[in-house]
């Protein structure tokens, strides 16, 4: 029999992991049309914390730890404290996902990104802590100009 993982939310807007296992959490708004940013901080970090989308079709959530990453995406490891935007256009073409760390676009993106998603936080550890900042359309797009293009990759 697998044990559910506790997570709460101690505050109004702080998600907590109370447990040891890796854990997932889904935000169950899906985003299918426009440019979006989901802000969230990094409260409390023990060991692996991250941020992410994952297709709104899936049955099922691949566990980040299931992949192996093969690329240095030159993403600096989030800090107690840092501010994390994950920016997805759905109106270009193809549609993009950017990071943005304290309001520094980082120096890549993920192109052909699905056209229905919702957003993930993961927590690596017990007492990991995420705060929930913003879910808010975007008046425009990330300008891509500002990322080479060899640091553009594509979602598989």
């Amino acid at each position: 029999m697998k044990k559910k993982t506790k997570v709460s939310c101690p505050k109004d807007w702080i998600i907590k992991l109370q447990d040891y296992r890796n854990t997932l959490v889904l935000l169950n708004q899906e985003i299918n049309s426009g440019v979006w940013a989901f802000t969230a901080k990094c409260r409390r970090v023990k060991y692996e914390i991250g941020i992410g989308i994952i297709d709104a079709r899936q049955k099922v959530i691949p566990h980040p730890f299931d992949y192996k990453q093969t690329f240095n995406n030159s993403c600096n490891e989030l800090k107690w404290g840092d501010e994390v935007s994950v920016i997805v256009d759905l109106q270009s073409n193809p549609h993009t996902f950017c990071l943005a760390i304290n309001k520094v676009l980082q120096p890549f993106c993920v192109t052909n990104i699905p056209d229905r998603l919702k957003f993930i936080l993961f927590f690596g550890g017990l007492d990991s802590e995420w705060e929930f900042i913003s879910l808010q359309e975007l008046a425009q797009a990330v300008d891509l100009s500002k990322i080479e293009e060899r640091r553009r990759f594509k979602y598989e």
